[in-house]
């Protein structure tokens, strides 16, 4: 499974939105570290994903997301996913219209289990995804 984009975004805890368990928050670099059987009740919550041209989308993977596997686990330069969550698209995409729960409104609503490729040829065909510079 060749998956650069997915890989690279994943494996970054800069990319990290949220992270919590049972105690609370938890620290992004911390969470990199944790042991698997520690994850089982972590919530993470990666940031939306905004590609070159504009497009905007949110991908997920964790113990509670449509993913396979159905667990939570990060860690630099392990990707382990492959099929992984997406919600809200900024716009509607073939791509990925057959994964969609509500067929009726493509950007609002959740894709299921989508293949890792799949998401992988949505970031490359908007230009895969924005490099913010550092301030």
């Amino acid at each position: 499974m060749n998956t650069p984009i997915l890989e690279k975004y994943f494996t970054n805890p800069d990319n990290v939105m949220h992270a919590s368990g049972w105690t609370g928050k938890i620290d992004p670099n911390v969470l990199f570290e944790m042991l698997e059987t520690e994850l089982d009740y972590v919530s993470v919550l990666f940031k939306h994903i905004e590609c070159n041209d504009g497009y905007t989308v949110s991908v997920q993977a964790n113990y509670w997301a449509y993913c396979n596997p159905r667990t939570t686990f990060f860690r630099t330069h392990t990707f382990l996913y492959n099929e992984m969550e997406l919600w809200y698209p900024n716009q509607e995409d073939e791509l990925i219209n057959e994964y969609a729960e509500d067929d009726s409104n493509y950007t609002q609503t959740v894709y299921a289990y989508v293949p890792v490729e799949i998401i992988e040829k949505l970031l490359e065909k908007h230009w895969g995804i924005k490099i913010t510079p550092l301030q």
